[in-house]
C-alpha cells in the first residue's frame, strides 16, 4: 500500500499548482503551429494489452525493488535491463529529469521544458490544467473507480495535435494502467472510499502523488531519444501468469520495462511520497510470475514476483542446490548439480496481510539451465563483402551466438567502422572512413575464458 509523508516537497507541488492557476489566464490560446516533435515513447494503441503489460512490469519492479532495495535508477535497470552503455545513458537522463522536477516543482519543470523546446506550449498548459484538475477532483474524496473514471473521460478531450495529444492521452493511460493494477477490480480498495489518516496516511495526497510524478517520465523517455530502442532484457528469462517471454515478447517490453522500472524506483528512492510500512497493511495476491538468470558460470537467481509484498518462502526443489531450504524473500541463489536437465521449483510464499493474518502461495516453475561449451568452429552465416561503400548498411552474423555463458562481440580495425548487435549471433555493419578493415566475430565462454574467432578484411572505398 502506498503512503504519503507531509513533507516540502509535496507542500511545493501544492504551492506551484496553485501559482500556475493565476498564470493560466495569461497563457495563449491554441496555436496549431506549435506541435512537440516527437511522440510518446510506447505503443499505446491497445489499451488492454498496454495494461496487462504495465501491469506484468509493475509486478516484476516492485518485487525486485523490495529484494534489492535500489538507491537509484541506475542500479535498477542492471538487473530490469541489459547492463550496458544504453541503460546508463537513460538511467542518466531519466535521474536528471527527475531530479529537476522535484528542485522546480512540476509547474516550473513543465515550463523549462517548454522554454527548451521539449514539449510544445499547447501539451504544457493542457498538462498543467490537468494536474490542477486532477487535485481538484482527488480533494472530493472519490472512490478509486470513479478516479479511473475521471481519468478515461480526460482522455482524447483536449484540442492538440497528433504528437501532443498521443504524450497527453499516453501520460493518463499510463496513470490508469499503474492505478488500476495498484488497486484492482475486485479488491477491497477498488470501490470504497479510501479514509484520510489511514496509518498516519492521507490516501489521496499519496495516489495523487505518484498520479502526478508520472508524468514526468514520458518527457525523460522523449529527450532519451532513440536509445530506449535497443535495450534488452538480456539474459533473464521471464514468465508471467504462466506465459513464458520469448525473446521478440523481451525485446518490444524492454522500453516499458526502463519506464515502469523508472517510476517504481523513484518513487521508492526520493520516498516524496510515503514509504511503506515496515510490515506494511496489505491486501495479499497470489504471486504472478517468476524470472530466473545467471549471476555467474554456476551461480543463478530465481525470483517470484507478483503485485504484493511477500515474505518467508519454503523452498522444495529438484536439480538445484539446495534443494530444501527457507529464505525470507520470495529469492533463491542456487547451482545446478546436472545442467541440461529440467530444474523444479517448488515454493509455498508467505504475505503478511496485517499483524494477524497471513496468506501462503503455493509455486511450481520449471526450468532447463544448461552449460553451453565453445563449438567445434565459429564461421561466417551472413559475411561481410570483399569490397564496401561508406555509411552503408550490411547485415553480418556467425553460426552461433551468444547464450548464458557464451558472449559474441564484434570489433572493426582500424578505428572507422562498427558492428551493430541485432541479435543474439547478427548485426549491422557500417563504415565511415576509407581503407582496408578487418571485422572480426569473438565467441567467449565467460565461464574459462576460452574464445573462437572468425574475421575478413574489406576494402571500403
Amino acid at each position: 500500500m502506498l503512503k504519503i509523508k507531509e513533507n516540502f516537497y509535496f507542500k511545493g507541488i501544492c504551492v506551484f499548482l496553485a501559482l500556475s492557476i493565476f498564470n493560466l489566464g495569461c497563457q495563449s490560446s491554441y496555436n496549431a503551429s506549435d506541435c512537440t516533435s516527437l511522440q510518446f515513447p510506447i505503443d499505446i494503441s491497445n489499451t488492454q494489452e498496454f495494461r496487462y503489460n504495465v501491469g506484468m512490469m509493475l509486478d516484476l519492479s516492485r518485487t525486485m525493488q523490495r529484494i534489492d532495495n535500489y538507491t537509484s535508477i541506475a542500479e535498477a535497470y542492471s538487473v530490469i535491463l541489459k547492463d550496458d552503455e544504453n541503460s546508463a545513458s537513460l538511467a542518466a537522463t531519466v535521474t536528471y529529469e527527475y531530479e529537476e522536477s522535484i528542485a522546480l516543482g512540476l509547474s516550473g519543470y513543465l515550463d523549462a521544458k517548454i522554454n527548451t523546446n521539449v514539449i510544445s506550449s499547447n501539451l504544457g498548459l493542457e498538462l498543467k490544467n490537468l494536474i490542477v484538475d486532477m487535485e481538484s477532483f482527488t480533494n472530493q474524496d472519490p472512490t478509486i473507480a470513479s478516479y479511473l473514471s475521471y481519468l478515461e473521460d480526460k482522455k482524447n478531450n483536449v484540442l492538440l495535435c497528433s504528437s501532443d495529444s498521443q504524450i497527453y492521452d499516453g501520460y493518463l493511460e499510463t496513470v490508469i494502467a499503474v492505478i488500476g493494477h495498484l488497486y484492482p477490480v475486485g479488491s477491497d480498495l477498488q470501490n470504497t472510499k479510501l479514509e484520510n489518516g489511514t496509518r498516519g496516511c492521507n490516501w489521496w495526497q499519496a495516489i495523487l502523488c505518484l498520479s502526478l510524478s508520472i508524468v514526468v517520465f514520458p518527457i525523460a523517455f522523449i529527450i532519451g531519444g532513440t536509445t530506449v530502442e535497443v535495450l534488452l532484457f538480456g539474459a533473464h528469462n521471464v514468465k508471467y501468469n504462466d506465459n513464458e517471454l520469448g525473446d521478440d515478447d523481451k525485446e518490444g517490453l524492454a522500453v516499458l520495462a526502463a519506464f515502469i522500472s523508472a517510476i517504481i524506483t523513484s518513487y521508492n528512492v526520493y520516498k516524496w511520497c510515503c514509504p511503506e510500512d515496515e510490515i506494511p497493511e496489505q491486501e495479499c495476491f497470489a504471486p504472478t510470475g517468476s524470472v530466473w538468470y545467471s549471476l555467474d558460470c554456476d551461480e543463478h537467481r530465481y525470483v517470484i514476483f507478483g503485485p504484493s509484498n511477500y515474505s518467508t518462502t519454503l523452498w522444495e526443489n529438484s536439480n538445484t542446490f539446495p534443494i530444501n531450504t527457507v529464505t525470507s524473500i520470495p529469492e533463491l541463489r542456487f547451482s545446478v548439480p546436472t545442467p541440461g536437465d529440467l530444474s523444479t521449483f517448488t515454493a509455498n510464499v508467505a504475505c503478511i496481510a496485517n499483524e494477524n493474518e497471513i496468506e501462503i502461495y503455493p509455486w511450481t516453475g520449471e526450468e532447463t539451465i544448461s552449460y553451453n561449451p565453445l563449438p567445434v568452429g565459429l564461421g561466417w552465416a551472413y559475411q561481410p563483402p570483399s569490397n564496401a561503400q561508406l555509411y552503408q548498411n550490411y547485415e553480418v552474423a556467425v553460426t552461433h551466438g551468444s547464450t548464458s555463458n557464451l558472449q559474441l562481440t564484434w570489433s572493426v580495425a582500424p578505428l572507422g567502422g562498427a558492428v551493430t548487435s541485432t541479435g543474439s549471433y547478427s548485426g549491422t555493419l557500417k563504415f565511415f572512413m576509407t581503407g582496408t578493415h578487418v571485422v572480426k566475430a569473438t565467441l567467449t565462454d565467460i565461464c574459462t575464458g576460452d574464445a573462437l574467432m572468425v574475421s575478413k578484411s574489406v576494402n571500403v572505398n
